[in-house]
């Protein structure tokens, strides 16, 4: 977890935004807090469907201890990997979601897992092979960063093509394989893109902000569109329950049924709800362009508008629109 703390850290440091990350609640002796859940079930009652019986299990436990799980964000290490030489099963959920108030990430705990371990070249015994310690590591501790971004409130976000060979892939894509692989020379890693870390500024526990469970429901009370040369520009107004501060548009390409591949173009929100953005890479096809729009709380709404791109370039715009 200091890992993952560390990693977000730096990755807002090298956005612009200051060595701001998340804080982690240690008891009087500096120790990470955990709390243990017993699971109600055999290994075998659970499955991939099985999140939201989980929550509720630890829900019941953190209400035993005087702790509200509605009131906070929690990583949720599971005990549900099992294990033979040569291959190793996952049996439950892998996922995360959250807002500016609350989020959870349901990720796997194991005794291989450490971060020590994300340099080591050496044959992991219960994988198959050519599976090392550290490849291990990447795929687990980069997916507890990565489901923990979602526990933030942050949705997928690919690195622009060009950039993967340059400075490896974005976390929130699927950068969580490469997470740490840089220290094993394999690839350039995982990094935090500015389509993050620019929501991530405004979350309660990366700033000074008060978190609030009001919903902002935001508006777009103008939305214009064009496709140039450089791009697709958004330009508009917003208005909502609380002051809109961040403005990420993702803009998912057909070709891949997931949003994996989509890729966030971030932007500031002036005072009078105004906004400019230019979405860049557009080729000819199909997209779905998600907007989601964050409070200076944190709180968001999401938007969805299909529109695509003919190979003369003519763009069918009609659905982004108020």
């Amino acid at each position: 977890m200091t890992t993952i703390q560390t990693f977000y850290r730096n990755g807002m440091r090298k956005n612009g935004l200051g060595p701001m990350t998340f804080d982690l609640e240690r008891d009087a002796r500096k120790q990470l807090r955990i709390v243990m859940v017993k699971g109600q079930r055999p290994l075998s009652g659970y499955s991939r469907e099985s999140k939201d019986a989980i929550r509720d299990e630890v829900r019941q436990t953190f209400a035993n201890v005087g702790l509200d799980f509605d009131r906070e964000v929690v990583i949720i290490f599971q005990a549900l990997l099992q294990r033979k030489p040569g291959e190793t099963f996952e049996i439950g959920p892998f996922t995360g979601g959250g807002n500016g108030f609350k989020g959870s990430a349901l990720v796997y705990d194991d005794v291989r897992l450490d971060a020590a371990l994300l340099s080591s070249n050496r044959p992991d015994p219960f994988s198959k092979p050519g599976i090392t310690l550290g490849d291990f590591n990447s795929g687990y501790i980069g997916g507890a960063a990565h489901e923990l971004g979602h526990a933030f409130g942050i949705g997928h976000d690919a690195e622009r093509p060009s950039l993967t060979a340059r400075i490896g892939r974005s976390l929130m894509g699927r950068g969580n394989h490469d997470f740490g692989e840089e220290l094993r020379g394999k690839s350039r890693g995982a990094f935090l893109s500015a389509a993050s870390a620019l929501p991530l500024s405004v979350h309660p526990l990366f700033s000074e902000n008060s978190g609030s469970s009001d919903p902002a429901n935001f508006r777009f009370e103008s939305l214009d569109s064009a496709l140039t040369r450089n791009g697709l520009v958004l330009r508009g107004r917003v208005e909502g329950d609380a002051a809109p501060a961040i403005l990420v548009a993702y803009n998912d390409p057909s070709t891949d049924p997931s949003d994996y591949d989509a890729v966030g173009w971030p932007t500031r929100i002036q005072s009078n709800g105004e906004f400019q953005l230019i979405v860049g890479d557009v080729v000819p096809g199909e997209y779905s362009l998600h907007v989601r729009v964050f409070s200076k709380e944190g709180a968001a709404t999401r938007f969805s508008f299909p529109y695509r791109v003919d190979v003369r370039g003519n763009a069918d715009l009609s659905s982004i629109h108020p």
